[in-house]
């Protein structure tokens, strides 16, 4: 049985360099006998304050290069792909959303499937490395949970005084993931609310 966690990994080094920053921890329906839920689902116009990507380009005051969208719409076509395989067939929707300025960007991903935990790849001691806290950590900010990652703090400086940022957000059960990606917009508070936004679109019958 393939290592789920560790095609998160093959999903964000094949799409983060094509300009999307797009993957998805996989859970069940691989294929091993579980059911595959093919139900379409659909993600939301807004999530965590900002619009979807082919909206707010159409907005833009600025110039936006139509080799720039093709590519964005590859890459979203792609990660569905992806994804859909990884879990099995099970129905997926990824989105691009973007601020006003797309000085901002997020990548949210649901599949009607369940995914792991979220986990951290630091396993040592932060005081074994001279360090006063985790270079990266798990919260949970309600049902959602989010890798958050910060810049090394030596020993005896001020940990408060270093900012964390989110790598990503999910919120999963036994039917459904939504999971957030930061591409620019590394506020956790902002990451998880996309994924919040997308779980009760989804959930209270908008897909």
């Amino acid at each position: 049985m393939v290592d789920r966690n560790m095609v998160v990994g093959v999903v964000v080094g094949l799409l983060v360099g094509a300009g999307g920053v797009l993957a998805l921890g996989l859970g069940e329906g691989d294929g091993d006998g579980d059911a595959v839920d093919m139900a379409p689902v659909e993600l939301p116009d807004e999530a965590g304050g900002l619009v979807l990507l082919n909206d707010a380009i159409e907005d833009f005051d600025g110039d936006v290069s139509e080799e720039a969208v093709a590519r964005w719409e590859r890459t979203l076509e792609r990660a569905e792909s992806i994804v859909g395989e990884a879990y099995g067939g099970a129905a997926v929707d990824v989105q691009d959303y973007a601020t006003a300025e797309l000085d901002a960007r997020l990548t949210v991903v649901a599949v009607r499937a369940p995914s792991g935990p979220v986990l951290s790849s630091q396993f040592t001691e932060p005081g074994d490395l001279g360090l006063a806290a985790p270079t990266e950590e798990v919260i949970a900010l309600g049902e959602v949970e989010c890798l958050v990652g910060r810049p090394p703090v030596r020993e005896g400086d001020d940990v408060a005084s270093v900012e964390t940022f989110a790598e990503y957000c999910q919120r999963s059960d036994a039917e459904l993931t939504v999971r957030a990606f930061s591409g620019g917009q590394n506020d956790v508070v902002v990451v998880a609310a996309a994924v919040e936004a997308g779980w009760d679109h989804i959930i209270g019958g908008g897909a």
